[in-house]
């Protein structure tokens, strides 16, 4: 498509100063040389005779940009200071956000850019978030390693029916962040299956 554009281009000029039966003409042999529609041609030519050079290059076509890159700056910013919640939560708490940060005078946008935000659909979020750059990607670190701990302790592995008080699930979880470096704490974390 591009090499068609192109070939239009090169009789431009050609065309703008044609008549009527010329112009008729062009059409004709650009048609033949492009395997184009004679009215998609026409509206090339047209939106090309429009154009300056380096200004106006986008063409208008499609729905206009309801949020605007700023609007998309503003929502990343709370995503960041929600700690880069899901979007089902960030919609959810969205409002309340703006309103701290607005509060305590963190928030740089107006109110169209704020208005625009707080009417963004889940759908929307969702969107948005997907392009955003992760720190962590695919969830959490595993800093666990297979030992002979099950051979010891006896593990159950079938499904829990209604044990009684004592069968719990136990967990570590370690409180590093994004990377293992440095100091971080480590927790035990016992869940009893009968009082959950």
């Amino acid at each position: 498509m591009a090499t068609k554009h192109e070939v239009i281009k090169d009789v431009l000029g050609e065309y703008l100063k044609a008549s009527k039966e010329e112009k008729g003409k062009v059409l004709d042999r650009l048609e033949e040389t492009v395997k184009m529609h004679r009215g998609s041609i026409k509206r090339r030519l047209g939106v090309l005779s429009e154009r300056v050079e380096g200004i106006n290059w986008n063409d208008k076509r499609g729905r206009p940009l309801y949020y605007t890159p700023d609007v998309t700056e503003a929502l990343g910013y709370v995503w960041e200071i929600g700690n880069e919640i899901c979007a089902e939560r960030l919609h959810s708490i969205l409002k309340e956000y703006v309103s701290v940060l607005t509060r305590d005078g963190q928030w740089k946008w107006g109110e169209e850019v704020t208005g625009k935000l707080l009417a963004m659909s889940l759908g929307t979020v969702k969107n948005r978030i997907e392009k955003f750059p992760r720190i962590v990607s695919g969830g959490g670190r595993c800093l666990t390693k297979p030992s002979d701990l099950k051979e010891i302790i006896p593990v159950r592995g079938g499904p829990w029916q209604n044990p009684d008080p004592g069968f719990g699930e136990i967990d570590t979880v370690a409180h590093c962040g994004n990377t293992v470096e440095g100091l971080y704490a480590n927790t035990v974390q016992y869940t009893d299956i009968s009082l959950t």
